[in-house]
């Protein structure tokens, strides 16, 4: 069960390996700093459409920012209803793009 003193964020793009990934990593890390009760999660359309593991574009950026690789996970996740559920807000990171995807996969 989720702790109800924590309320999470959901990032959408559709790999789960370079946008939604770093939104979540930088959320998380900028969360912390601030004892923030939101924490960050991140899920896919279609995850495979992308390699596993994390963007190396990510890797840099949030190397080049002092972010620790522990505030994203280090493995894609397909979006799922729960996930929808759990979330108190949700962004996708392209509407154009992610849309389609969603409306296919989750009609309601």
């Amino acid at each position: 069960m989720a702790n109800p003193a924590v309320a999470e964020i959901l990032f959408i793009c559709t790999g789960n390996y370079y946008r939604s990934r770093f939104a979540e990593a930088l959320f998380n890390f900028l969360a912390a700093e601030r004892q923030s009760p939101w924490r960050a999660f991140s899920r896919g359309v279609d995850i495979d459409l992308a390699p596993p593991g994390l963007s190396p574009h990510t890797t840099r950026e949030l190397q080049a920012r002092g972010i620790p690789f522990h505030h994203t996970t280090p493995e894609r996740h397909p979006l799922t209803a729960a996930d929808l559920t759990r979330a108190s807000r949700i962004i996708a990171l392209k509407e154009a793009e992610h849309r389609a995807y969603l409306q296919r996969d989750f009609p309601a």
